[in-house]
């Protein structure tokens, strides 16, 4: 196999593929070739991988869903920098993946890969009697990079083989040096080209009918509803001087994105991290990260326009972001009748508004620094607030890394009343941000300040692996652009584990782990202590296996964690918890992929009944997931999803308070269940048809336990059922039908009951409290 014709005797072959895994530095185990070449417009690369094409995984997929299959890659580092670079991904088939590849390592589940950036390029692929082929057309107007005359650019090609769980790279990216970039070749050779004063518009057009029951005056419930309702907005790009890019974005939609994963939200202690999935905030993400998370985009909820500025000149990148956030002035009613005691509309249709701006300066070989500032402001309620402060990364060998960074905050909020606030209040619309942020965030009246500061060094090699950081977050620092869910406390988080690379057999490499935290307040008072020792196996068939035998936490909880502790009990309360547990999955099967997690234990309830005291004590918990990932065809693909949690008393010190009785000896706290099926038919490249179904309960109080109540939780159950039809021609340009219904087991009485007197939960029936149906049309036009 090779490609053919006089385009093809111009191109540069590429051979020597080298391992990654299993096998640090072996050659790689199949025949490897990639072919590159380029005119004034496009570069084109083909990859010729020679295998049984009986054991190629190659499915026809949605795009970027390409996690199962065998895969190819070009990683093009433009500016030849080492630090950011464009990454282009098909499967045998011609299913495209595209990303941005930062040395930062992010903390989402891929890693160094921002997944938001999309563009568009052209891929196909066949599998053959020998293997497979891969070609690849990538414009250069979908690229940023320098505009001289001679480029030389970064560049590593990457080959994947699921069954084997082998990666292969040119050239060669060892685990014995941390990153990758550093790592890259060079191209030489690209003469006269540039992406040109690129320009893109995409509007786009919605129309939905829907019914939705408006709860925002929980007194004065109603059903909101409308037949055809017509929208209308516009993304658009601009590129400055082959550098910048400046998005606009005026009246976003967001109908098409995919609902959250389903996680566990009952009895946290602190605020869930639910990943952002919206296009605007996504692309060019990275241009924002530092250390400390001062830009959590899922706090801006409802904008009505933004605006973005990101690119690099030289050695300096530029960040500047702004919007504002229709959310608050929506969370309350447009209309508020006299007789409601909690309702005001005063501040109905008011924003909020975000600015973020973020520059740094490339130093070193492979090191930066930078500066970051945010900004929130409310003006109707007077609140803002701002955090402002200096970040820095430095590669101190080829193991060895140091970044962090030192900020401080000051802002002017509603103090105690976003801590205290009572159910159902109304009266404010703009500190709504706050309360997820309220371990420790205690001002002056109305003003809040304080600094915050974050050191973390990482060692990454072929067996040894260390990452230790430390952390100290003041009691008056307030991030509300940001995710900081824990202030007051100063801490160490250490993880070290090391592996054993066996050259033979099915198991590829295991090794033991430990994680370790010790958690301070600034008054000295140990918050939290936790010990992880664990066992890590990796094989063949993308399988892993983790051994949990003995987990240890110690956690202190203070008044001012949780305010009915303080008025319950008077002083701060300790719980001693030990956990076990394991961790299985494997894709070794062709048309399947199967995943499971069980832990049991201890687990302290942060959900009790306000009353009762003993609550506080600890319980018993068990915490479970299964997933099982079905292809009965290539063109088909099934996600199960089931998550379960159980909290359980453990013995008779659960007394009640008011009583003084002996409680129900393991009697249930609340049961959780989340299910969730998804399913994607791809009938073709462009037209696939997706549908969720997911079933939410919690069981409060079970078995029988209504004398003896542990939470004040109620019982809930939820149905959901989301289908959409998509067109995808490529990104930007896609006709998008869906539909989604929504069923809980809210009391059919809600609307006749204005005192709430009859609760909003019942135990039996559904009543559909949200569905809609709509059609979105998209265009990018690309002159």
């Amino acid at each position: 196999m090779a490609p053919a014709g006089a385009t093809a005797r111009r191109m540069a072959k590429v051979l020597g593929f080298v391992q990654r895994n299993p096998h640090d530095g072996q050659a790689v185990s199949e025949a490897t070739a990639a072919y590159l070449g380029y005119d004034q417009k496009n570069l084109y690369v083909v990859f010729v991988c020679f295998d049984d094409p009986a054991k190629i995984r190659a499915r026809m997929s949605a795009r970027e869903d390409i996690y199962d299959d065998d895969q190819v890659e070009i990683i093009l580092d433009t500016f030849h920098d080492r630090r950011r670079a464009y990454a282009f991904q098909t499967t045998p088939l011609g299913v495209q993946w595209d990303a941005i590849w930062t040395e930062a390592t992010r903390q989402e589940v891929n890693g160094n890969f921002d997944t938001s950036f999309d563009t568009v390029w052209d891929s196909r692929g066949k599998v053959t009697a020998k293997g497979f082929v891969v070609w690849m057309s990538i414009p250069f107007k979908s690229l940023r990079f320098p505009s001289t005359k001679d480029q030389v650019w970064g560049i590593l090609l990457y080959r994947g083989i699921v069954r084997k769980n082998e990666d292969d790279f040119w050239p060669a990216v060892s685990y014995k040096i941390q990153g990758r970039l550093n790592q890259e070749g060079a191209l030489y050779g690209l003469e006269g080209i540039s992406p040109g004063r690129d320009l893109e518009l995409i509007p786009y057009g919605i129309m939905q009918g829907y019914r939705a029951l408006d709860q925002r005056d929980p007194y004065n419930p109603y059903f909101q509803n409308a037949t055809a309702k017509g929208q209308f907005g516009m993304d658009s790009k601009f590129v400055i001087n082959d550098h910048f890019v400046l998005d606009l974005t005026a009246n976003p939609d967001f109908s098409q994105v995919e609902s959250e994963d389903p996680q566990i939200t009952v009895n946290q202690r602190f605020e869930v991290y639910f990943p952002e999935k919206r296009p605007f905030f996504l692309e060019n993400e990275d241009y924002f990260r530092t250390p400390i998370d001062l830009f959590f985009t899922r706090n801006i909820q409802d904008p009505s326009a933004g605006i973005r500025l990101t690119g690099k000149q030289g050695p300096y990148s530029l960040g500047l972001i702004t919007s504002d956030d229709r959310a608050p002035g929506l969370a309350v009613p447009t209309f508020c009748p006299p007789t409601s005691p909690v309702c005001s509309d005063s501040l109905y249709g008011d924003r909020s508004y975000f600015t973020i701006a973020r520059v740094s300066r490339d130093i070193f070989k492979d090191s930066n620094i930078g500066a970051v500032f945010t900004d929130w402001q409310c003006p109707a309620t007077g609140e803002d607030n701002r955090v402002g402060g200096v970040d820095g990364r430095f590669k101190l060998s080829t193991n060895w890394t140091v970044e962090g960074q030192a900020v401080t905050s000051a802002s002017n909020l509603l103090g105690l009343k976003a801590f205290f606030k009572p159910v159902g209040s109304l009266e404010s619309t703009c500190e709504y941000n706050l309360f997820p942020f309220s371990s420790g965030n205690f001002g002056n009246g109305d003003h809040f300040a304080g600094p915050a500061d974050k050191l973390e060094v990482r060692r990454n090699g072929l067996h040894l692996n260390y990452i230790g950081s430390y952390q100290d977050v003041s009691p008056g620092f307030v991030t509300l652009p940001g995710f900081v869910n824990r202030a007051d406390v100063r801490g160490t988080y250490n993880t070290l584990y090391y592996r054993f690379r066996p050259k033979k057999g099915w198991i590829m490499n295991w090794g033991p782990s430990l994680i370790q935290r010790y958690v301070f307040d600034h008054e000295g008072n140990r918050l939290d202590t936790y010990y992880d020792p664990y066992l890590k196996f990796e094989a063949r068939g993308q399988t892993l296996f983790y051994i949990d035998p003995y987990n240890e936490l110690r956690e202190r909880l203070r008044p001012q964690d949780f305010a009915f502790l303080g008025l319950s009990v008077g002083h701060n309360y300790d719980y001693h918890e030990h956990q076990t547990g394991f961790i299985f999955q494997t894709g070794y099967f062709r048309k399947a992929t199967v995943a499971a997690t069980y832990y049991w234990g201890d687990g302290a309830n942060f959900v009790p009944a306000p009353h009762d005291l003993p609550q506080f004590l600890l319980s018993r918990l068990d915490t479970a997931t299964s997933t099982l990932t079905f292809r009965p065809v290539k063109r088909l693909k099934i996600e199960n999803e089931y998550l379960y949690e159980r909290l359980r008393a453990l013995n008779n010190e659960y007394l009640s308070a008011q009583a003084q009785a002996p409680g129900p000896i393991g009697k249930g706290i609340f049961n959780n269940d989340i299910v969730r099926s998804k399913w994607n038919w791809q009938f073709t490249p462009q037209l696939s048809l997706r549908v969720i179904l997911q079933y939410n309960s919690l069981l409060a109080n079970t078995p029988g336990n209504a004398f003896y109540p542990y939470t004040y939780l109620p019982t809930e159950k939820e149905f959901n059922a989301d289908f959409l039809v998509t067109y995808l021609l490529h990104p930007g340009t896609a006709v998008y039908v869906g539909y989604n219904s929504d069923l809980q087991n809210l009391n059919r009485n809600l609307m006749l009951d204005p005192a709430g007197l009859a609760g909003l939960y019942t135990a039996n029936g559904f009543m559909n409290d949200s569905r809609q149906v709509f059609v979105k049309v998209s265009y990018m036009f690309r002159p």
